[in-house]
């Protein structure tokens, strides 16, 4: 008979799971404003970089949703500004995690 211990077992994969995911994410998005900052925009804020960023919004959206939006993708680039090292990022993002979720 099943007790109340495999509630604790799904909430932990369950648990595990969404830091997996956010720790993608956060890269992804770090890595998104990265290539737009080096790429596209010459690690500078040039003044085109406004309309580069709206074509390139409108280019992505469609296909990858809002998430993708122009507002977005600036905020993407101010993240890889401001975090330089992915490898910081990644320790960052698994450090907060387990501060809001200590292992128990």
């Amino acid at each position: 008979m099943l007790d109340g211990r495999c509630g604790v077992g799904r909430v932990s994969a369950q648990d595990g799971v969404a830091t997996a995911v956010n720790r993608e994410l956060v890269a992804l998005f770090w890595q998104v404003g990265h290539r737009i900052r080096v790429d596209l925009l010459d690690e500078e804020r040039a003044p085109y970089g406004q309309e580069i960023v709206a074509t390139l919004s409108r280019q992505l959206a469609p296909d990858y949703g809002r998430g993708f939006g122009r507002r977005n993708l600036y905020r993407m680039v101010q993240f890889a500004e401001a975090f330089p090292d992915l490898e910081n990022v990644s320790t960052l993002s698994a450090r907060n995690h387990l501060t809001m979720h200590p292992p128990e």
